[in-house]
C-alpha cells in the first residue's frame, strides 16, 4: 500500500468510527446543542453522506473531470474514486487548505 492509499484508508476508518459516534450518542440520548448539529450537517460529503473534514482544492479543470457540481461538498475518498484518472501533486491548488497536503507529499518523497 502507497502513502495515498494508507492516508485514504486512515481517513475512511476515522470517518466511520465518528458516524459509529454519534449513532451511540443518538442511542444513549444524548443532547447536542443546534448550533453543533448545523455545523456537523454542514460537511457531510453529498456523495457517501458521511462527516468529513478533509479540506483540499484542485483546479477547475480536475474538479470538472470528476463531474461535480461547482458548490458540491464531497470529501477526499469519494473525489478520488470519481477522477478517471489518478491524481498528481499538481492537480492541488497552491493554496493554504492544501498546504498539510504538500507537506505530506514532500514528507514522503524525501523518503524514497
Amino acid at each position: 500500500m502507497n502513502y495515498a492509499q494508507e492516508s485514504i484508508a486512515f481517513v475512511t476508518v476515522r470517518r466511520m468510527e465518528l458516524k459509529q459516534k454519534e449513532a451511540d450518542r443518538r442511542k444513549t440520548g444524548q443532547r447536542i446543542s443546534a448550533e453543533r448539529t448545523r455545523n456537523y450537517e454542514k460537511f457531510m460529503c453529498h456523495e457517501c453522506q458521511l462527516p468529513h473534514a478533509q479540506m483540499f482544492m484542485v483546479h477547475d479543470e480536475v474538479w470538472a473531470l470528476a463531474k461535480f457540481a461547482p458548490a458540491a461538498l464531497v470529501c477526499f475518498s469519494c473525489f478520488v474514486r470519481a477522477m478517471p484518472r489518478p491524481l498528481v501533486i499538481e492537480d492541488f491548488k497552491p493554496c493554504l487548505t492544501n498546504e498539510m497536503l504538500f507537506h505530506a507529499y514532500t514528507l514522503g518523497t524525501q523518503n524514497k
